[in-house]
């Protein structure tokens, strides 16, 4: 039925950021002692598939696989009897491994479990009858006020106001949060005012539970209906500031939680300065609370395993969420590694999956979790900033990111310049832990370098030395991030950063004041540098990821008292918070159109989104070079459009297997490859890339009308110097309800060989706009 079971190690199993860490935990949590092999956390894959895919091949035992667009029907007699077996088939499998010790079961998005063993006992396992694979668990990190007005949300024809008001925006779905915990003290996650409708439609599809904890418990009220946690894979890395239990530590799952389903408004304040009331992206949604990060060092950043992440998704598709937000970092060159095979299954059964795409940009090919089952999310700026401007001693101005209060006029000093004897210079330009000289900071403002150390740090390093500013220089093109520092900081560019230090150096006196911060409006958005960016390794160009762009950099929403300094809300910036952006706009999406697949939901936002800014010029990337798709996708999502998106583009769990399959990633005997195999390029997507076009290739697409009349389109392309792209047919007539299918083919004329071309194919009618991006790579013949 399957591979030949192996032990494979993924690419990406272990960030460089926690290569020190994991060092340490291959001796303490691994058991490593003088004569005795160390152990290490596997994830062990049955013969058997998941409840979400059985098909119901074993006599005896009927299907459970999920129907198109259904949920898993968990406490069912099918699915009971066949959770039975799989606890057989493991039970037998673990006998023959005494010493193995058993983390998890996964039942319904992945078939098989965690244990803690040695590499001899792996490999024996993976040579056991009933094993299709074993791999070592792998370690992944973490990767509004007035956002919903510039996505469309709120105003005349807005989202909110199409689904039906504010109080619909979400109204009977459950997102559920694969994160670090929440603090259910927010206000973002007070008890909201609901309907007997919603209520006992929640009631109906929910089957979780509110596990309190060990330490720092937690409640559940009626928005935020479950909670769980899993750290049987992290074990005893966490620091001992941590909860064993959903609440949140280090801040980053309540931000994305709050900003993804907050109360609607909510009054939001940093550092003393009112922001004005917020909300969440589907204020009316429900909220599940899955921990699986937890905070392993003093900066509070959230690590998780596989073990733990899996077990997660495996308890939030059974509990019965429609929605998953995955603000957690993860490979971008496989499509099959335990926690894309999780989403794979959890797609099946009706779940729409959004994922960040990753902090690694610029660099090309560094997205992540290109699984085209799950919806990849860029980072974006927004249109307002908070910005904060430093004036020179000579009278020079330069503005940049800050949030806090200002400085008086005060003298300026280089970092380099005030370190203690004997620090290492590299340290010092970095503002490192105890590297600055109080008695050449205090009552200074210095200038630091970005990098290496949380950018937080470095402002509590200038404190603890007795400075009262921080100018925090970017020494390459980054983002300018509205951080919540420990003295007033502005954040400037690597354009500004040489300008600065030429002033302090030259200056026999130099000094500097730092004003207040201002809220303004700029254009955008831009792609953040920070951002992941395509073309994705997995799939070798044949797939355009990401897929969309959200607001993620200075998001303000609720947070930890450790993340927030003491208080409740704090601006953030990444991929994690653009991400939280799209699980609520799907959430409004699945509540206005309950039978659409994740798939059709993904599409209406694809196909409406805008790869313009607000000037009307095409995105730009934050350093000022021209933007591509790699980096933003098909552009900013407009839930206000999304939600009468015209033609969805749909696909299923077989188009999936047979896109895998295609793209050589199993062989061809795989369970996987059992319903045949496509070309990738020909998988239903909404968006269309070639990554190895010799002289001509077509590709074929079939859309639905989701509308309520009958209409007819016609066909527009943009873009693809030296290529020539030709559409068949030249109309689309589709009925409500109906599908239409089109041919595109690509031909090289004269496009330079390994280079991509971008453009974007737009289907037009008398009431919609379908547009598609493009991105056709030439090989040479």
């Amino acid at each position: 039925m399957s591979s030949t079971a192996r032990v494979r190690r993924t690419a990406g199993l272990l960030i460089l950021a926690l290569l020190a860490a994991s060092a340490t935990a291959l001796t303490t949590n691994g058991r490593a002692t003088a004569g005795t092999q160390a152990t290490d956390i596997y994830m062990v894959e049955l013969d058997d598939s998941p409840v979400a895919e059985y098909d119901g091949d074993i006599a005896g035992l009927p299907a459970t696989r999920a129907l198109p667009g259904g949920k898993l029907l968990t406490q069912a007699t099918p699915v009971l009897d066949y959770v039975e077996h799989l606890t057989r088939e493991r039970a037998e499998i673990l006998s023959q491994l005494p010493d193995a010790t058993k983390l998890y079961d996964y039942n319904y998005t992945y078939a098989g479990f965690s244990a803690r063993m040695s590499r001899d006992e792996a490999d024996q396992l993976a040579g056991t009858s009933g094993v299709k694979s074993v791999e070592v668990s792998g370690t992944q990190r973490q990767d509004t006020v007035d956002t919903p007005r510039y996505l469309g949300l709120t105003g005349k024809g807005g989202a909110w106001q199409q689904a039906g008001g504010i109080d619909k925006a979400g109204d009977g779905v459950v997102i559920g949060m694969i994160d670090s915990g929440f603090v259910p003290e927010r206000e973002s996650f007070a008890p909201m005012k609901t309907t007997k409708q919603s209520d006992a439609l929640i009631a109906r599809k929910w089957k979780g539970t509110c596990q309190t904890g060990e330490e720092a418990p937690v409640a559940c009220n009626n928005k935020v209906i479950g909670a769980r946690y899993f750290d049987a894979g992290i074990a005893n890395r966490p620091i001992a500031e941590e909860f064993r239990s959903p609440r949140d530590y280090g801040g980053h799952g309540t931000h994305t939680a709050s900003t993804a389903a907050g109360n609607y408004g909510v009054d939001m304040s940093v550092s003393g300065r009112d922001y004005g009331k917020g909300s969440g992206i589907a204020p009316h949604a429900r909220l599940a609370i899955y921990k699986v990060l937890w905070a392993v060092d003093a900066a509070g950043g959230g690590t998780g395993t596989d073990a733990d992440i899996v077990a997660g998704i495996d308890a939030a598709v059974a509990d019965g969420v429609d929605v998953i937000n995955y603000s957690i970092s993860g490979p971008g060159n496989t499509f099959v590694n335990p926690v894309g095979l999780a989403f794979l299954r959890a797609a099946r059964a009706g779940v729409f999956v959004a994922a960040s795409a990753g902090n690694t940009g610029p660099a090309t090919s560094t997205v992540g979790k290109n699984y085209p089952w799950v919806t990849t999310v860029a980072n974006g700026t927004h249109d307002r900033d908070v910005q904060t401007t430093v004036t020179l001693g000579n009278s020079t101005s330069y503005t940049g990111a800050g949030i806090g209060a200002g400085t008086p006029e005060a003298s300026v000093v280089l970092a380099k310049d005030a370190g203690k004897p004997a620090v290492k210079p590299a340290d010092l330009l970095l503002c490192m832990p105890n590297t600055l000289d109080p008695a050449k900071v205090k009552g200074k403002i210095v200038v630091c370098d970005r990098g290496v150390s949380p950018r937080v740090d470095k402002s509590l390093q200038v404190k603890k030395a007795g400075g009262i500013g921080l100018i925090l220089l970017n020494p390459t093109p980054n983002t300018l991030d509205s951080d919540l520092h420990s003295v007033p900081t502005v954040h400037l560019s690597d354009v500004a950063g040489p300008k600065i230090k030429r002033y302090v150096e030259g200056t026999a006196s130099p000094t500097a004041r730092i004003a207040p911060a201002q809220p303004v409006r700029v254009n955008a958005p831009k792609v953040a540098s920070s951002s992941s960016r395509g073309p994705a390794v997995a799939g070798n160009g044949d797939l355009l990821k990401p897929d969309v762009m959200a607001p993620g950099t200075n998001v303000l929403a609720a947070t930890s008292s450790f993340a927030a300094a003491g208080g409740q809300y704090a601006f953030l910036s990444g991929t994690s918070m653009s991400t939280p952006h799209v699980a609520g706009a799907a959430a409004i999406l699945k509540s206005r159109y309950p039978t659409w697949s994740p798939m059709a939901i993904k599409s209406a936002l694809v196909t409406t989104a805008d790869d313009e800014d607000t000037n009307g010029d095409p995105i730009k990337n934050d350093s000022g070079s021209p933007g591509t798709p790699f980096g933003y996708g098909a552009g900013m999502i407009q839930p206000k459009l999304a939600m009468d998106p015209g033609l969805v583009y749909d696909s299923s769990y077989d188009d999936w297997t047979r896109f895998v399959c295609g793209s050589g990633q199993v062989p061809a005997t795989h369970d996987l490859c059992a319903n045949g195999r496509i070309d990738p390029s020909n998988l239903n997507y909404p968006s269309i890339a070639i990554g190895d076009l010799a002289t001509k290739q077509s590709v074929t697409r079939t859309v639905r009308n989701v509308g309520l009349l009958p209409e007819i389109y016609t066909p527009k392309l943009k873009g693809l110097i030296g290529l020539k792209a030709t559409v068949t047919p030249k109309l689309l007539g589709v009925l409500p309800g109906a599908t239409a299918t089109y041919r595109v083919t690509f031909e090289n004329l004269n496009a330079p060989a390994d280079q991509y071309a971008f453009g974007t194919l737009t289907w037009r009618s008398a009431r919609h706009t379908v547009t598609s991006p493009l991105a056709i790579r030439t090989h040479p013949s």
